[in-house]
């Protein structure tokens, strides 16, 4: 397949879903939240269960097993190895990971529950979870054996600004990222002594950052996904990192992750008075990331469990093979485009 930004237009083409027909007791249980893609499998959250699907076709999804969670949101999950982290919320707020050994994907096992004070988002690396936690005012840590450490301060701040809106973390080697959508993004290192210190931070002038993360060179290049737009910044000066100006998607809301393809990117979000899908082909430049093109979308809006239209159907997933798009959607799921 050649270059994204050669591609004028994508257009819908029928898809067929293996799935056996199962037990509905609430219409909420078929909506999809957070999806995570790695090589032909897909896995799909849902309000009290997650899916593995095998998409070796994207023209022939099968589902290859359905796992039951109880009811406890439709959030963020990450994939570590074999391991899948599941955010959990029992009460109120999330208060739990669960962790499941998917090594046999026909049978996903949960191996753990990791008991966490209450968070707003979590990442996990080499095995241990950080997190950002309204309660302890700070990002913490829980390792193998349960311990609870809090390695960054963050009770100086603003606590409704910071942690009742959209935040996220993210780690590459001794360097931490923490962003919030209204105070923007934080930057700590980990010193000789195993702590983090507080390096510099840089809130945009609009107040509002996007909350995705995404390296584009790890330790060095990041970018920031969301909102109506993409940022890049360059944090090597950890003291004074540069924020390149947003490359603008012109969208109500872009999806949180860039696929890459021979030094592209195609991202996708919602547009106009229906919210229907869009996409934009971005690529790096001396500027920062910048958008090069925006292909047209030719696809049908459908009809929900129910008989109501979804117009504003937030993008759960989106996965590129060859001249293929696959966008999920949170209602209705599947969409399959064409490059023409």
């Amino acid at each position: 397949m050649g270059k994204l930004s050669k591609i004028e237009k994508y257009v819908e083409i029928p898809i067929h879903i293996e799935e056996p027909k199962e037990t509905i007791e609430h219409d909420v249980e078929r909506d999809f939240g957070k999806t995570i893609h790695i090589n032909n499998t897909l896995i799909t959250r849902h309000s009290n269960r997650f899916k593995i699907w095998d998409i070796t076709k994207l023209s022939v999804i099968s589902l290859i097993s359905t796992t039951d969670i109880g009811w406890g949101g439709a959030g963020q999950m990450q994939l570590e190895e074999n391991f899948l982290y599941i955010s959990y919320q029992e009460r109120s707020a999330l208060d739990k990971i669960l962790m499941f050994d998917i090594s046999d994907l026909s049978n996903p096992v949960h191996i753990r529950t990791i008991e966490t004070p209450e968070y707003s988002h979590f990442f996990i690396k080499s095995g241990i979870v950080y997190l950002i936690s309204s309660i302890e005012q700070g990002v913490v840590t829980v390792d193998a054996n349960d311990k609870k450490t809090k390695i960054i301060d963050l009770s100086g701040e603003n606590q409704t600004m910071f942690f009742d809106t959209l935040t996220n973390i993210s780690k590459s080697g001794n360097i931490i990222c923490v962003v919030s959508r209204h105070q923007g993004i934080y930057i700590y290192s980990q010193s000789e002594d195993g702590t983090y210190e507080f390096r510099s931070k840089h809130q945009p002038a609009n107040g509002y950052s996007p909350t995705s993360m995404q390296w584009l060179i790890p330790g060095q290049q990041l970018l920031l996904i969301g909102n109506d737009n993409v940022v890049q910044y360059d944090i090597r000066d950890l003291q004074k990192p540069k924020r390149y100006k947003a490359a603008k998607i012109k969208t109500k809301s872009v999806y949180g992750t860039l696929i890459e393809r021979e030094q592209e990117f195609l991202v996708a979000g919602n547009t106009g008075a229906k919210d229907k899908f869009t996409m934009a082909v971005l690529a790096p430049s001396d500027k920062g990331v910048i958008v090069t093109h925006k292909p047209k979308i030719e696809y049908k809006l459908r009809t929900s469990f129910g008989g109501t239209i979804k117009t504003g159907e937030p993008i759960e997933g989106v996965i590129l093979n060859d001249d293929l798009v696959l966008i999920i959607g949170k209602y209705t799921g599947f969409f399959l485009l064409k490059a023409e």
